[in-house]
């Protein structure tokens, strides 16, 4: 048996390294999203509230590739959009603490007009 041990305990060390390493990127991986689609579906939720069934324009305020989905969630939650400039403008900001915001969710601020 001690010399299996001996034979084997290069190999045992490396494989325990591993494992370690392993387990230590994968605790990063298991994180809540900041971006995620429950704090985007809360963001529109909470603009579909709040637009009380008024139209509305929609300003996103994100770096470029930030605003997928958003769109569609609005049309899902039946938020009616406007071309209308004299509409009140809500505006979706990332990150929240660039522009002043109403509310946040996650890292996405919402500015709600008064």
């Amino acid at each position: 048996m001690a010399e299996f041990l001996k034979k084997w305990r290069f190999g045992f060390i490396l494989a325990l390294i591993l494992a370690v390493f392993w387990a230590s990127q994968s605790i990063a991986l298991l994180k809540p999203l900041p971006f995620s689609l429950e704090n985007k579906d809360q963001v529109t939720k909470y603009l579909a509230k709040a637009a009380q069934g008024q139209e509305i324009n929609i300003a996103f305020s994100m770096p470029l590739g930030r605003d997928t989905g958003y769109l569609y969630l609005l049309d899902y939650y039946r938020v009616r959009l406007s071309d209308n400039p004299r509409a009140p403008l809500y505006k979706i900001i990332i990150p929240p603490n660039l522009e002043p915001t109403t509310f946040t969710f996650g890292d996405i601020g919402i500015f709600v007009p008064q």
